[in-house]
C-alpha cells in the first residue's frame, strides 16, 4: 500500500514541475524507448538551468504481472535523477534545444520484485537498489518537437 502512494506523490511532484515552468525552451519531456520495448510506463523531464547546464529527473515503474500466469511477475521501480553539462559552444546552435553532445552525473534508486513461478511460488528476488556514475550522450534534433537521444552511462 505504501509504494503505491510513493509511486502517486513522486508523480504528482513531477506534474507539479511541468506546469509550474511549462516553457518549451527550457523544459523537456522524455520518455525511453527501451522500456517501452519492456512495457514499463517512463517519463522524462530535463530543465534548462542555464546556457549549458541542465538537470532531470528519470521516473520508471513497471506494475503488472506475466500475462500467461499470475506467479511469474517482474516489478519494478526506477527513480534516477541527473545533471549534464552541453558540451555545444557553437553561437549558431541554438542553446535552447539543449542539443548536441554532453557529459553528466546521475544516480538511480529503486525496488525491485522478480518471482519465477512454477513449482516454488515463492523462488524469485525481491529488495532495493542504488547507483551512481558518469554519462555521455548525444541528443540530435529531429524537428521542432522532436529529439532523438543517445547516451551511455557506467
Amino acid at each position: 500500500m505504501g509504494n503505491n502512494r510513493f509511486v502517486k506523490n513522486v508523480i504528482l511532484l513531477v506534474l507539479l514541475c511541468i506546469c509550474a515552468n511549462g516553457y518549451s525552451q527550457t523544459v523537456v519531456l522524455k520518455n525511453s524507448l527501451l522500456y517501452d520495448a519492456t512495457l514499463t510506463p517512463n517519463i522524462g523531464v530535463e530543465v534548462k538551468l542555464s546556457r549549458q547546464w541542465s538537470a532531470g529527473l528519470n521516473l520508471g515503474y513497471q506494475p503488472w504481472p506475466f500475462k500467461d500466469t499470475a506467479e511469474r511477475k517482474m516489478r519494478h521501480l526506477l527513480i534516477a535523477p541527473e545533471v549534464r553539462y552541453w558540451l555545444s559552444k557553437r553561437k549558431d546552435d541554438c542553446p535552447r534545444l539543449l542539443r548536441g553532445h554532453f557529459i553528466g552525473a546521475y544516480a538511480a534508486s529503486g525496488k525491485y520484485d522478480i518471482q519465477k513461478g512454477g513449482d516454488d511460488d515463492h523462488e524469485g528476488w525481491q529488495g532495493e537498489y542504488s547507483s551512481f556514475g558518469l554519462t555521455y550522450g548525444y541528443s540530435a534534433f529531429l524537428g521542432q518537437h522532436w529529439r532523438l537521444e543517445l547516451s551511455l552511462s557506467g
